[in-house]
């Protein structure tokens, strides 16, 4: 069995595959970093002892040295250097997608996971015609990314062309608290014409994550010869925005994954496997 980790800002998220599988398990676990003897004792009851782990992280060195012993630990390393974590960084090709970030080692190693899981998932759900797609991840901060089926290379291939970065919800909300002298970071409901402080900021916030999402949707309708296929959604946030989304999607466009950055972590350890290394 080999674990995979992506370790977020505000939480670690986890699930597992066994060494024959093609994909991971449904089951996906997230811990706050308060939460570490949670995570370890999930850890330690799962149905087989983990060999190997991968993971992505945007946390610093010590975040990634205090999970890896806690790893070990948990999951009863029987060597003296514990259990092997393989820390996956951004790449210029993988499984599949090509990256034309500047530089491409400068892309989130998470966000770059999440492209390769959307793209995986992408194609079980339309074979080998792929067409572009979008994914938004509703974290702490706020990404939106666009897959492009290539022109020039292989046609199951995707190109990864770019994509934004935007303060998340609760970034966008407590900056308002944070910066103004009246308005309150209080929970409100989206509406078409808030008529309270809390409503007006809850709508605000909305608007402003989903026009950055219909943005990039626009843009690959005019750029790309064909139409978005879907919008793949991610993150905490995504219950908070998902009443305001319905008025600019349909419902068949918009597709929930629990975690793309693990999926794509899956593919990665597939392919290294399959390679032979």
């Amino acid at each position: 069995m080999r674990l995979l980790l992506d370790a977020g800002n505000t939480r670690v998220k986890l699930s597992w595959m066994s060494l024959s599988a093609q994909a991971r398990a449904p089951v996906v676990a997230a811990f706050g970093y308060d939460e570490m003897a949670g995570l370890g004792a999930w850890v330690a009851a799962l149905p087989e002892r983990p060999l190997e782990v991968w993971a992505v992280g945007v946390v610093d060195s010590a975040r990634m040295v205090q999970l890896e012993q806690l790893l070990s630990a948990a999951s009863g390393a029987q060597t003296a250097a514990g259990l092997p974590v393989h820390w996956q960084h951004s790449q210029m090709y993988a499984a599949g997608v090509r990256s034309e970030y500047l530089p491409s080692h400068a892309l989130g190693p998470d966000r770059w996971a999440g492209l390769l899981g959307v793209a995986w998932n992408e194609r079980r759900l339309a074979g080998n015609s792929l067409a572009p797609v979008l994914l938004a991840s509703f974290g702490t901060a706020t990404t939106v990314d666009a897959l492009l089926p290539s022109e020039a290379q292989a046609a199951d291939e995707y190109v990864f062309p770019g994509g934004l970065i935007l303060p998340g919800v609760q970034l966008m909300a407590r900056s308002l608290a944070q910066g103004t002298a009246r308005l309150p970071e209080e929970a409100g409901v989206t509406r078409n014409f808030p008529a309270q402080t809390r409503d007006a900021i809850a709508t605000g916030v909305a608007a402003a994550q989903l026009g950055a999402v219909w943005r990039q949707w626009r843009r690959i309708e005019q750029s790309s010869s064909r139409a978005p296929a879907r919008l793949y959604v991610t993150g905490g946030a995504w219950p908070a925005l998902e009443a305001e989304a319905l008025q600019w999607f349909e419902p068949a466009q918009i597709v929930w994954l629990a975690s793309p950055a693990l999926d794509g972590l899956a593919c990665l350890a597939r392919q290294k496997q399959e390679a032979g290394h």
